[in-house]
């Protein structure tokens, strides 16, 4: 990805073999102030229904100094957008700052979103509810990719919790509309666009 002026931007990563998306923020910064972002060391959740329901989330504020974590701000909702109160495969049982606390109810997924004031971008985390929880899934080597102008980033992905061979050709990026205005972007070790298993970005002036 190239930097092309400053802002932020969300690339969504997506494999056939992967049950669930993956997504990376871009900051492209010309003063070198890095944009406040939410961050966990988790992004997808996964309760097992059998053994123990309950699942704890910790989230952080990040390049902000103090942050108030009691501004933090957790919903459910199901893969079209709406909603999820007390009908969803999981409900959020108490919150406190930056720690939300989840009981799976039933097979299913949803996703967690965390809102800041402070961060342009929420934070989505993926909750599975399972009884047999042996699902593969995205991981990238960073979860934040940040470039100044002319400067390069870059971001690997790999598919975790399976044992077989991965190709990097099935991997396909999704960008957020307003990334081309701020980074220029390639995609390596693929064969088809936007394909392959290695982001490189340049921020742009």
């Amino acid at each position: 990805i190239t930097g092309v002026s400053s802002g932020s931007a969300k690339i969504t990563l997506r494999h056939s073999k992967a049950a669930y998306p993956y997504s990376v923020l871009v900051d492209v910064t010309d003063d070198g102030k890095a944009s406040p972002y939410i961050t966990s060391s988790n992004n997808i959740i996964t309760i097992d229904l059998d053994n123990n329901p309950k699942a704890s989330l910790n989230v952080s504020l990040m390049n902000i100094m103090d942050p108030d974590i009691n501004c933090f701000s957790y919903k459910l909702y199901d893969y079209n957008g709406n909603e999820l109160f007390s009908s969803g495969p999981a409900v959020i049982t108490d919150t406190a700052g930056n720690i939300c606390n989840i009981e799976g109810k039933s097979e299913g997924e949803c996703i967690l979103r965390v809102t800041h004031p402070s961060s342009t971008y929420p934070l989505d985390i993926i909750i599975r509810s399972l009884k047999h929880s042996d699902s593969s899934y995205i991981e990238l080597t960073d979860s934040m990719i940040r470039v100044t102008e002319n400067q390069k980033g870059e971001v690997r992905a790999t598919i975790a919790n399976t044992s077989e061979a991965i190709d990097p050709n099935l991997f396909t990026w999704t960008f957020s509309s307003s990334a081309s205005l701020y980074a220029d972007y390639t995609v390596f070790n693929g064969n088809g666009i936007n394909s392959g298993d290695l982001l490189e970005i340049k921020g742009k002036h």
